[in-house]
């Protein structure tokens, strides 16, 4: 019949009658858009009996020693996403850690100049 037919997912259905519910059509293609998921990386570590680690491709059937850039790209980003902000320190906070360094100083100067 040179015909395909296709059957819309029922959360794709849920954006669109909530969409449809609110009046506005354009609602429906941002929320439709951030629900797609992320293709899955075909690449997956494995471990000799020895301990060295392989990669290998499932939709290729690849298997390589070296690690793909794919594996070292999703490794990246997850690294970003796990790093906690670090705050940035100024000369001002560094001038006020000298300064209190040197006030515990005075005490044992003091004290050995009294002795």
């Amino acid at each position: 019949t040179k015909t395909s037919s296709w059957t819309k997912p029922p959360e794709l259905e849920a954006a669109a009658a909530a969409a449809a519910a609110s009046g506005t059509a354009a609602a429906a293609a941002p929320a439709a858009a951030s629900e797609k998921p992320k293709a899955a990386n075909p690449w997956k570590t494995y471990t000799t009996p020895e301990g060295r680690a392989y990669y290998h491709n499932s939709a290729t059937n690849q298997t390589t020693w070296t690690k793909p850039p794919e594996l070292l790209e999703e490794e990246e980003a997850k690294k970003k996403e796990a790093a906690p902000a670090q705050p940035v320190q100024g000369a001002g906070s560094e001038a006020k850690a000298g300064a209190a360094a040197e006030e515990a100083k005075a005490p044992e100067a003091e004290a050995e100049a009294a002795a």
